[in-house]
């Protein structure tokens, strides 16, 4: 009878020991496969994130050129103005030394000859900065030409900056 006890005490073991192996081989199963669904979930967030990387860094590139073109427009820009305040500066400085003042009588001619050094050097100097200030800013939208007929002064309404612009590139 011992026997008898002792050997069914070894079948219980022994099925416990295999009902323990079956859940510890089951659990890693689990375990193995919830770890190749993780892997595979952190593969395509790692995926994800490269192409968001990849389209983030065109886009700071873009805009890195964007910002190095304001740079030398807003350089240019700066130059044309010194220029202007060079040529003001000028202008000032051939008034003040006509000395029409030393003068008692000035003839038409004295006047008109200033007059016109006075515009051609305007033409010349002003040239770059008629070319910033007419432009168009690159985000703009397209601009449409609105026509008013009827009195005398009306019409396009960029005829008098298309005729500045023409007497000054004339110049």
């Amino acid at each position: 009878m011992v026997e008898n006890i002792e050997k069914q005490q070894v079948e219980r073991l022994k099925i416990h020991d295999d009902k323990f192996e079956y859940e510890v081989k089951k659990l890693c199963d689990v375990a193995k496969e919830r770890h190749e669904i993780l892997v595979e979930q952190v593969k395509a967030i790692k995926e994800s994130l490269d192409l968001k990387m990849t389209n983030l860094k065109a886009e700071i590139a873009k805009e890195v050129e964007k910002l190095e073109k304001l740079d030398a427009k807003t350089e240019s820009y700066s130059k044309v103005f010194e220029k202007f305040e060079e040529f003001l500066s000028n202008i000032k400085e051939t008034i003040s030394q006509a000395a029409l003042s030393n003068q008692s009588s000035v003839s038409q001619e004295a006047i008109t000859q200033m007059i016109s050094s006075i515009e051609a050097n305007l033409k010349k100097e002003l040239a770059p900065l008629l070319e910033v200030v007419l432009l168009p800013p690159t985000n703009a939208p397209p601009t449409k030409q609105v026509s008013q007929g009827g009195e005398k002064g009306c019409g396009d309404v960029g005829s008098s900056k298309d005729l500045i612009r023409v007497q000054l590139l004339e110049g």
